[in-house]
């Protein structure tokens, strides 16, 4: 009887060890092909109480049976999700083999699983550690492909490796293969908003020297998105490249000037201006506006006067040779005059003698530079203008090839000093309270941007135009 006893007592505690014995690596793999076999391995895994070493155990078998979004959520919810990811990406790191090596369909597959487990713990690592598996994920995707390979081939072997969607996870250690991949015309727009995305100049400048080595490819046509990726780089570097696309006769019409309204916007920040060397970009736009074109001219001169202040005044007026080009520009030679005027002259009332520099324009310039002079008389509402414009009055110079409608030297002269005076109306207006700031400026432009009418239909159309206008 008591041999039976002990025996008795003797099952028990063997019933007892098996009941607690922990799960193995068989038993994750029983578990990963079930939902109630699921939710054991999820909590598992998240019981910090249990083994490191079982615990990546049983994520490995997720991976292994394609059940990676649990695997994402089982680390986030974790306590020690950094630790506990660290450790899974130990283990799958090993697994990132050379897939043109694969045995077959099996193994490829089974490297394709490490790699994306791998990615998919960056983001939970910190420090030396995610850098380093970061440097170690792009040596493998990246440190096969040769330079001087060609576009499909370069194609072939990082999709190969590694996803598209995957390089942005490696940050700055992703960059050369985003390089490579832009330089060889592959999914343009996106590698460039990663690379810009990690906010380092240098790598924005890797990214705009990818984008010209495509670009200087014969028969490669520059896009709309590649001029707008570029217009995001806040460096010179960006704004002289996109000043060559503007004038490479090479390229559409419409792309060369998208290319330079983007390249005037970059210039207008002031994370360029203020931190960077533009002599560059001036010297580009000096070229630019002695070309034979009415658009090259207007708007890269105000550009010019806004960069370098009085003492482009001299070159600048040179590039305004009559010439007969003005009515063919793409804007209105009247509403351009009145531009320069307004946005490259009128600035520099405060930082030199501008009354001097258009007077003597005016008597010494040609049919376009007289009539830049007169206008600009008018724009800078100096009441000593008033005396040269009178000497004008009756000049018959015919301006129909300057500003594209038929008028005078003479008429344009008597127009400026009429709206001299009208302007000086409407500073009195608002000095005695009759008129609203608001309301002067609005008049003011109405005066200023009429170059053709004289007399009562001059104040009679500024009147209805502010009227129609408020």
């Amino acid at each position: 009887m008591q041999a039976v006893r002990i025996l008795s007592f003797a099952v028990l505690i063997s019933l007892l060890a098996s009941c607690s014995k922990a799960p193995q690596k068989e038993d994750f793999e029983k578990w990963a092909n079930s939902q109630a076999g699921l939710k054991k391995i999820k909590e598992f895994a998240a019981d910090l109480k249990n083994p490191m070493e079982a615990r990546i155990e049983a994520i490995a078998a997720l991976v292994r049976n394609n059940h990676d979004i649990l695997v994402r959520e089982i680390v986030e919810a974790c306590g020690d999700k950094e630790k506990l990811a660290s450790g899974i990406s130990g283990k799958f790191m090993s697994g990132l083999k050379n897939p043109w090596e694969a045995a077959g369909k099996e193994e490829e597959a089974a490297i394709y699983k490490a790699r994306d487990t791998v990615i998919n713990m960056i983001r939970f690592l910190n420090g030396a550690e995610r850098e380093a598996v970061q440097k170690a994920v792009a040596e493998w995707a990246f440190g096969a492909i040769r330079e001087d390979e060609g576009a499909e081939q370069v194609r072939k072997k990082i999709e190969k490796t590694i996803l598209i969607n995957q390089i942005p996870e490696l940050e700055a250690h992703g960059v050369a293969g985003a390089v490579l991949l832009i330089r060889n015309g592959f999914v343009i727009e996106k590698m460039f908003s990663y690379l810009l995305s990690l906010k380092d100049i240098a790598i924005s400048l890797k990214a705009l020297d990818a984008v010209k080595k495509l670009h200087s490819v014969p028969d490669v046509m520059i896009a709309y998105s590649h001029i707008d990726k570029i217009g995001e780089i806040e460096h010179p570097a960006a704004i002289e490249y996109l000043l060559d696309i503007s004038v490479n006769t090479q390229q559409e019409k419409d792309i060369r000037a998208y290319a330079f309204n983007r390249a005037s916007d970059l210039i207008e920040k002031d994370a360029v201006r203020k931190n960077y060397d533009m002599s560059g970009i001036i010297e580009r736009l000096h070229k630019i506006i002695q070309k034979k074109s009415a658009d090259d001219r207007w708007v890269p001169s105000i550009m010019i006067l806004n960069l370098e202040g009085a003492k482009a005044l001299d070159r600048v007026a040179a590039a305004f040779k009559d010439d007969h080009v003005y009515p063919g520009g793409s804007e209105d030679p009247m509403k351009s005059v009145v531009d320069i005027c307004k946005a490259g002259f009128v600035p520099l009332k405060d930082r030199t003698d501008i009354f001097a520099f258009i007077v003597k324009l005016l008597n010494g310039g040609n049919r376009v530079q007289k009539t830049i002079a007169i206008v600009c008389l008018k724009a800078i509402e100096d009441k000593r203008g008033l005396a040269e414009l009178k000497k004008l009055f009756n000049n018959r110079t015919d301006l129909e090839d300057v500003l594209g409608e038929k008028t005078t030297l003479g008429n344009l002269a008597r127009n400026a000093a009429e709206g001299i005076e009208m302007a000086k109306e409407v500073d009195r207006a608002l000095s005695s309270g009759a008129l609203k700031e608001k309301d002067a400026e609005l008049r003011k432009f109405y005066i200023l941007v009429d170059l053709m009418n004289t007399g009562q239909a001059y104040r009679d159309l500024v009147e209805e135009r502010f009227k129609s206008g408020k």
